[in-house]
């Protein structure tokens, strides 16, 4: 009889803790990530790149991690060429874009390339070696930086850039929302295959409405 105690006093005492661990659990995560966004505002349709999104709705800091991210295909010539692929989407509406953050390394196949990275409201394409040759608003968000290649993932480069206070930063309902990630260089012919790129990049910005 006293084992059969002994025994429910014991489950009790366990579903206590359970319970105990569960809210507590809670405390940690509400004290610690209070403005960490279960559902970012900024989005990406690319499964290489997640998003970790604090705010409190109108004043907002994202993260964007990139794996092995695909900015484009290499064309394999000793030829000039700009390339790029959306990484992020603002949301609909009127925002504004303050800081933008990068910190990137880029890998392809062949001779190590000075390339001209950097991010826009449109996409980068073309035969030009910097971005500046391919427009404006191919980096109107973080003007190009020269970022090397490598076969197995160039150096880090890290910029930190205020927006313009003018331009695609003082975002309406009518401008564009996504942001591409460009860049620019004069390739080799044994730069083959895709140029990725794999670090963090941080957008701090508002929502107006």
């Amino acid at each position: 009889m006293s084992r059969i105690t002994l025994d429910k006093t014991f489950r009790s005492w366990l579903e206590l803790w359970e319970s105990l661990k569960s809210d507590l659990n809670t405390m940690f995560t509400e004290l610690y990530y209070t403005n960490k966004l279960s559902a970012p505002l900024i989005t990406t349709p690319v499964t290489t790149v997640t998003i970790v999104e604090y705010g409190d709705g109108k004043d907002m800091t994202t993260t964007l991690t990139l794996t092995d991210f695909v900015v484009g295909a290499l064309a394999g010539a000793a030829a000039a060429l700009a390339i790029g692929n959306i990484v992020a989407a603002f949301p609909a509406g009127n925002h504004i874009e303050d800081i933008f953050f990068q910190s990137l390394s880029l890998k392809c196949a062949g001779t190590a390339v000075n390339s001209d990275t950097g991010l826009g409201s449109v996409v980068a394409s073309g035969t030009q070696s910097v971005l500046s040759g391919v427009g404006a608003t191919s980096e109107d968000r973080l003007t190009g930086q020269t970022i090397p290649t490598a076969v197995g993932g160039g150096a880090v480069t890290v910029a930190l850039v205020r927006a313009n206070v003018a331009g695609i930063s003082l975002n309406v309902a009518a401008n564009i929302k996504n942001v591409f990630l460009n860049s620019a260089g004069t390739w080799n012919v044994n730069n083959t295959g895709n140029l990725t790129a794999t670090g963090t990049l941080v957008i701090k910005w508002n929502k107006i409405a």
